[in-house]
């Protein structure tokens, strides 16, 4: 029976996702998100450290955490890319859906402050046995 990658994410609010730097340290960071169909989506600032490691390298973890970035759950191995159009507009209003006031807070905020946004899709592969790579 196959498992649903997605399913460890139901009800959360954060997931941590982690990059690999160029030298293959792994960078987590706490993000908001949204299921849509088979992938899960996120926005960031276009000029952070976790988009210039996505462009070098998209293999990507994941785990539902808390805001702080703790983990709740198994990692999750998979792919990300940065998409944009119609993807990324269908994401952000599912994400401005979801988190209501406080995105549209954020994204009054942080435009004047912190630059363009990219959306970021992540493709999972099924949970690692012991949350961990074997």
């Amino acid at each position: 029976m196959a498992v649903d990658p997605l399913a460890p994410f139901a009800g959360r609010h954060y997931l941590s996702l982690e990059t690999l730097r160029r030298g293959g340290e792994p960078v987590a960071t706490p993000l908001w998100f949204v299921a849509d169909g088979p992938a899960l989506y996120a926005r960031t600032f276009a000029g952070t450290g976790k988009v210039r490691r996505l462009r070098h390298d998209r293999r990507v973890r994941a785990v539902p955490c808390d805001r702080e970035g703790r983990p709740s759950g198994d990692w999750c191995g998979g792919e990300a890319r940065i998409v944009d159009g119609a993807e990324a507009r269908r994401a952000d209003r599912l994400l401005t859906r979801r988190y209501g006031l406080r995105k549209r807070l954020a994204d009054l905020w942080y435009a004047r402050r912190l630059g363009p946004i990219v959306v970021i899709a992540i493709d999972l592969d099924p949970p690692l046995a012991g949350g961990e790579p074997g």
